[in-house]
């Protein structure tokens, strides 16, 4: 019974492995019939990966950020890098020019920091020099010496050249500002690059009339405080704070000009630098053929000799001489 039993299994087993042969061999025939189409795409493949590394580099080359991450990326062909390229070379040409920016506003500050205290200096001195003047002449009941004689003739010399010198600084200003806002000013790199490109004469010219005006000034406001003060110590005094002002403003505008604009160019290390750089451009630009300065000339022949003819004023009256 048992042997009976054993040989249904045996048959059962062999009728089942002789159909599962017959299904595997039309499966076996499919996946054959597959391999050509699977080989043929893979092949296809090929093209896109290796323009995938391609464009890779290319980026990498461009100088653009390349990230690596789970999410999926957009590739970029070579004709598209190429394409690309020239954008890229802009966008680096506009990063480079952007430090070349428009500075005409801060120029028209720089200049009107100038003529506002140039302005008020000016106010200043028309009351001193003209409503409450200092006596030229010795009062009667007084003996001075020369050097107080001198001082009472430069009084009324200095004090007219430094109101004149601060009046300069204001028009020189105001029509350099006028200009900064009416003309269609270049870009520059800085406005340090603006003024010496475009201002150099005015932007001098401001500076020098201010320094001479307000060392002028000075002068003044210590002469008056002396002869006030009758002599003495405390006309010693005031005198002496008068001159160590004037020291310091110019040790101040001599660390100025030896600074410069920051950038290592200067106009030189001390106010003389200054002075003598604004009468080296306007005698130049006066002197110009094509630009000519009668008027120009005329002041500045004008100017010496009104110069040298306050000298030979102060110098008669310290020592008690008549000159014509």
């Amino acid at each position: 019974m048992t042997h009976d039993n054993t040989d249904t299994t045996d048959s059962t087993r062999t009728s089942i492995g002789i159909h599962l042969c017959a299904t595997c061999r039309p499966m076996k025939t499919y996946y054959k019939s597959l391999l050509p189409s699977i080989l043929i795409s893979i092949l296809a493949l090929v093209p896109t990966a290796s323009a995938f590394v391609h464009s890779s580099i290319s980026i990498r080359a461009l100088g653009l950020p390349h990230k690596t991450n789970s999410k999926p990326q957009v590739t970029m062909t070579s004709k598209a890098a190429a394409a690309a390229a020239p954008s890229l070379q802009r966008m680096a040409k506009g990063v480079s020019s952007a430090a070349v920016a428009q500075f005409a506003p801060q120029a028209i500050d720089l200049f009107n920091n100038m003529k506002t205290p140039a302005s008020i200096l000016a106010g200043s001195m028309v009351p001193i020099l003209m409503a409450s003047p200092l006596a030229i002449d010795t009062p009667a009941d007084k003996t001075e010496s020369r050097l107080e004689k001198g001082l009472r003739a430069a009084y009324l010399v200095v004090g007219v050249m430094s109101l004149l010198s601060e009046l300069c600084s204001v028009m020189w200003a105001t029509v350099a500002v006028n200009q900064l806002i009416e003309t269609n000013i270049a870009p520059a790199a800085s406005v340090w690059h603006l003024i010496k490109r475009d201002f150099d004469l005015q932007w001098v010219a401001v500076n020098a009339h201010f320094v001479l005006g307000m060392l002028g000034f000075s002068f003044v406001v210590g002469t008056r405080a002396y002869f006030q003060a009758g002599g003495g110590l405390v006309g010693k005094s005031v005198a002496g704070l008068a001159g160590s002002g004037v020291l310091l403003m110019i040790a101040i505008v001599n660390r100025g000009v030896a600074a410069g604009g920051g950038e290592g160019v200067r106009y030189g290390a001390t106010v003389w630098s200054l002075i003598s750089r604004y009468i080296f451009l306007l005698t130049k630009r006066a002197s110009t053929l094509g630009s000519l300065g009668p008027l120009e000339i005329s002041s500045i022949g004008l100017l010496l000799w009104s110069v040298a003819m306050g000298v030979l004023g102060i110098a008669a009256r310290s020592l008690n001489k008549k000159i014509t």
